[in-house]
């Protein structure tokens, strides 16, 4: 199953255009544009990946 995703950055590394992204923002711009590229119903989750450290 083909995704996409958002890719954090630690806190120094995040340009000041998506410093302030939260995930509302993030779903709402995936759902406008996945909805150019397809007619389907496309769901947006999060999903967390944990760190082993």
């Amino acid at each position: 199953m083909p995704y996409l995703l958002y890719q954090p950055s630690y806190p120094w590394n995040i340009p000041d255009s998506e410093r302030n992204l939260t995930e509302d923002t993030l779903t709402a711009i995936f759902q406008r544009y996945v909805g150019i590229l397809t007619d389907d119903a496309i769901s947006v989750d999060h999903q967390s990946v944990e760190s082993s450290g």
